[in-house]
């Protein structure tokens, strides 16, 4: 064979070598092609499966469970925009609009002709006060873009009023943009701190909290209501917002110092409430002292340390610091209602029963409606009247006070020094006699625990006048009593 026949069936070999790798490539790719085909096809049926169960939960009101199933679809199918749309309509029942404006961003992405998708997304945006954003989506809306106009009209002009110290005006103007745009957080903390300048906190609390929930890692917002909290007297809820505020950003020096004192001040009240109720009095005293030397301006609590002080030490008997604390709370809150009953107590042991009445009708123009006022009133007047006639803490010279053994010593004391076999004279031994006498009544009733309850409720029960009405006005109808009507039973 020449040269030239070798090459020829060389070439004739190489042609059939490539001809049959073309055809072996083109079965590979139509191979992958149809691999490729039936997966996705599996992946739709998975999804497919998933939307319809998650259809049948939402049905059923099991939001938690058509959101599991609309999470499987999308995490099966990432390219299906009915998967995410799905999921976006129960974060919207849910209240997570967040999230559903994300789904339906990632649906307008891959459908963007899907009308209904770009109409709750530019209802959110609206809602937020994404201005711009729902510009965007409302292009062919005139009611909304001259809603949206009007909005953000009223919230600059808001905003400039605040500036300008006009808070009532901010807070009308920020009112009427919410309206419009009810989950903005600007908006809401713009009404927060005027609601807060003009003194409406309740209101500020309100607007903030919102605005926490608004938006994830509000930092500003948290630590804004921890001190609102703290400042209505709510300082369990103030220690729980700072601790969020500090999660989130543990560099915020002013917010890491206000946790540090606000948990330092919890402790020490907590041990001011914890001595008082075991009635450690004293040891209370001393933790309220502690507890002022960490707060000393916020009205709320300067209010109630100087009122517990006040009545602490009414509770100690130690009537020149009671008095002296009480003027103190009363010079600082003249409305103190609390300071006034532990003043009026002051009174009393002071036997200065119309000082405690004026102090008592002082806290009625204050509560007018407190039936406790009006008990106390009516003892303090029952007292007054009885100390016109025969006081037996004064025949003994002994405050109201006083404990058996001191009744007991001063009655001993008191009955040598006028024991009527002392006085020779008549007249000297007729007026030792009736001394004598209101000497053994007053031991008789104050050693007496009965008697003793009756005579500190303003009635003398050794006065058979008193005793009589009382008999009649407690004891009620008896119709069994001797003396009444005469009942008789017939039997059978």
């Amino acid at each position: 064979m020449t040269m030239v026949g070798e090459c020829r069936l060389e070439d004739g070999a190489s042609s059939t070598r490539k001809t049959a790798h073309a055809h072996t490539t083109r079965s590979s790719l139509w191979v992958a092609v149809l691999l490729l085909c039936q997966t996705r096809l599996a992946v739709a049926d998975k999804a497919d499966e998933h939307i319809e169960k998650g259809g049948l939960s939402m049905k059923a009101g099991d939001f938690s469970g058509a959101l599991e199933h609309y999470h499987n679809a999308c995490e099966a199918d990432p390219k299906g925009y009915m998967n995410f749309y799905k999921r976006a309509t129960v974060y919207l029942a849910t209240g997570r609009s967040r999230l559903a404006a994300k789904d339906l961003e990632m649906v307008l992405e891959n459908k963007p002709t899907f009308d209904q998708a770009a109409s709750r997304l530019a209802s959110i945006r609206l809602k937020e006060g994404s201005w711009s954003k729902a510009r965007e989506l409302y292009t062919n809306n005139a009611e909304k873009l001259q809603k949206i106009e009007i909005a953000e009209q009223q919230t600059d002009r808001a905003n400039a009023l605040f500036a300008a110290r006009d808070f009532a005006a901010a807070i009308d103007l920020a009112g009427q943009a919410l309206e419009i745009a009810p989950s903005s957080e600007p908006l809401r903390m713009l009404r927060a701190r005027a609601y807060l300048e003009v003194g409406q906190t309740g209101e500020a609390i309100g607007d903030v909290t919102r605005a926490t929930k608004l938006s994830s890692g509000n930092v500003e917002a948290y630590f804004l209501l921890s001190q609102l909290h703290f400042k209505t007297g709510d300082r369990v809820e103030a220690l729980k917002q700072i601790r969020e505020c500090v999660k989130l950003d543990a560099d915020h020096k002013l917010a890491f110092k206000f946790y540090k004192k606000l948990k330092k001040f919890n402790k020490v009240l907590d041990k001011v409430d914890e001595t008082m109720q075991k009635n450690r009095f004293g040891e209370a005293v001393k933790n309220i002292e502690r507890a002022q030397e960490l707060e000393n301006e916020e009205h709320y609590y300067v209010n109630d340390l100087k009122t517990k002080t006040c009545g602490l030490y009414v509770k100690l008997n130690r009537l020149d610091k009671a008095k002296e604390a009480c003027e103190d709370a009363l010079k600082f809150n003249g409305r103190n209602v609390e300071a006034l009953i532990s003043r009026a107590e002051i009174w009393e042991q002071e036997q200065e029963y119309q000082k405690s009445i004026d102090d008592i009708k002082a806290a009625q123009d204050i509560e007018a409606d407190s039936q406790r006022l009006k008990d106390k009133v009516a003892r303090y007047e029952k007292l007054l009247k009885q100390s016109l006639k025969r006081d037996y803490y004064k025949i003994l010279g002994l405050p109201r006070n006083c404990q058996k053994k001191e009744i007991q010593k001063a009655y001993r004391s008191l009955a040598m020094q006028w024991h009527p076999d002392k006085f020779p004279g008549e007249e000297e031994k007729k007026a030792a006699e009736k001394k004598f006498m209101d000497i053994a009544s007053a031991k008789e009733v104050l050693t007496d625990p009965q008697k003793r309850q009756i005579f500190d409720n303003g009635e003398d029960p050794l006065d058979a006048e008193e005793n009589n009405q009382r008999q009649r006005g407690g004891g009620g109808f008896n119709p069994f009593q001797n003396g009444g009507q005469q009942f008789h039973f017939r039997q059978g």
